[in-house]
């Protein structure tokens, strides 16, 4: 009896450690799978270097140019400087700079509205912006143009329109919060609220439509974000509801992104969202990537974890990131796998970040916040000059024509042409 006891207890730990091992193994093989998944290179498909086109008619946040030429060298003048005076500046999306008319348009957190002059940078007027607003800790949170009116939108939901030289056409409170940028889209003002989206007239600030999607989730001090394809407007509000709306019928559109939901939801989530060629991507908070195909209304990327990202940027067909390896990786959206992966050990330290990709010729330009520019063969990835501005500590790069505007997140912006 004590013989058969023993050889049963024999057999239990035989079979037991057995399954430890096998799950053992079956951990290890799915950490290896995810790595393999990750290290998969696209030999079939390349980075597109579409270039998109700006319209005179109108700016915003939104509308940037991803193209810049640039020549091999190392020199960059300051046509002008001006610094904004705002804390916290982490949560907040730098202001757009205005070209128009041979002048740029600046204005301060302060509501300051500064105009320059195009070809020597010096300060031709300044304008204090008044308006009745009564909340003594509202700031602006973004200008967007139309033609020769410009609209401002204050973190309190506040929205002024004014002309060239600072008068207010009209004003308008929407009684709500207001960190995300005004969009124009066909011709009108896109709102996104902390529950609600609303397009406005910008004559006369009536509202066009509205829709309200509340729920019980913390509102994201980052804002929302929205972009557009046609007559189509995808958005992620503060709350991180995610919707669709066609807005030549003013009603919501029936896709698979519009029921796309995070269940855990904790404060600052932040999204990115990126629409090419049909393919609507977004980066969850520099970790999971989802693509969905919005004619056959499916992902066909969900969830891929993409490992110690610590900044990233979308362009074209493709999501680059830099590791905390201080790798650049440059995913295919569609499928992704990878175009390339080089080593910027030479270039960035631990605390520097992607800031902006755009394209200048036949090749790549890779923007990071301490100032360098690389230039890469956008086939493999191969740096072929590496380029200073002479500027740290940037957070935002936009371009127009020969024109380079950098911001700092001390809130310094330069002008700079090569």
């Amino acid at each position: 009896m004590i013989l058969k006891n023993i050889n049963k207890l024999i057999l239990f730990l035989l079979i037991f450690n057995y399954s430890c091992s096998s799950l053992d193994s079956f951990r290890n093989k799915t950490d290896s799978s995810d790595i393999i998944i990750e290290d998969i290179y696209d030999k079939d498909n390349y980075i597109s270097d579409y270039k998109n086109i700006l319209f005179s008619e109108y700016s915003d946040f939104y509308n940037l140019q991803n193209n810049f030429i640039i020549t091999d060298k190392n020199k960059f003048i300051k046509l002008s400087q001006f610094k904004n005076n705002k804390k916290n500046t982490y949560e907040i999306k730098p202001l757009k700079v205005h070209f128009y008319n041979d002048k740029i348009y600046n204005l301060t957190f302060k509501s300051l509205f500064e105009i320059y002059d195009i070809n020597t940078g010096k300060k031709i007027e300044e304008y204090k912006i008044n308006f009745i607003s009564t909340n003594k800790f509202s700031y602006p949170t973004s200008i967007s143009r139309i033609n020769d009116l410009f609209y401002i939108g204050y973190s309190d939901s506040y929205v002024i329109c004014i002309n060239e030289i600072g008068e207010i056409i009209w004003e308008k409170s929407f009684n709500d919060i207001l960190k995300t940028p005004i969009k124009v889209h066909d011709k009108n003002l896109i709102l996104l609220l902390s529950n609600n989206i609303i397009s406005i007239n910008p004559l006369n600030g009536d509202i066009n439509w509205e829709f309200e999607y509340a729920n019980d989730n913390t509102i994201t001090s980052y804002g929302g974000s929205i972009i557009s394809d046609k007559n189509i407007l995808y958005f992620i509000l503060p709350n991180g509801y995610f919707g669709g709306i066609d807005s030549i019928i003013a009603e919501p559109i029936d896709s698979e992104f519009s029921s796309f939901n995070f269940k855990s939801r904790i404060i600052n989530y932040n999204f990115q969202i990126n629409y090419f060629n049909n393919i609507l991507s977004i980066f969850e908070n520099n970790k999971y990537l989802y693509s969905l195909d919005v004619d056959i209304n499916k992902f066909v990327v969900n969830k891929f974890n993409i490992h110690n990202a610590k900044s990233s940027f979308f362009y074209n067909n493709s999501l680059f990131v830099i590791d905390n390896n201080l790798n650049l990786k440059s995913y295919n959206t569609l499928n992704q796998k990878l175009f390339w992966k080089i080593d910027l050990k030479e270039y960035i330290k631990k605390n520097d970040k992607l800031v902006k990709v755009a394209s200048t010729n036949n090749n790549l330009l890779v923007f990071l916040s301490n100032g360098k520019i690389l230039k890469l063969n956008k086939s493999n990835g191969e740096i072929i000059n590496s380029l200073n501005m002479d500027v740290k500590n940037i957070n935002h790069i936009d371009f127009n024509n020969k024109f380079l505007i950098t911001s700092s997140i001390k809130n310094k912006i330069k002008i700079l042409k090569q």
